[in-house]
């Protein structure tokens, strides 16, 4: 939806250049906030699953 959005307001933005990068650095900046919190909250998910799945604590096999 972000990119459509940036798409969208983009030719309404023409006459103004400023406010149409303005636009499109913000809009566009979004979606890799997103990316990083899902790899972040994936990084997370993957460690709580690896550590309830062992058998072993960590503390053990060291």
């Amino acid at each position: 939806m972000t990119v459509a959005f940036v798409t969208g307001t983009s030719p309404m933005l023409a006459t103004s250049l400023r406010l149409s990068v303005a636009n499109c650095v913000l809009g566009l900046s979004f979606i890799l906030f997103v990316l990083f919190a899902m790899f972040k909250f994936a990084c997370g998910l993957a460690q709580r699953l690896e550590i309830h799945s062992s058998p072993l604590s960590a503390d053990a096999l060291q």
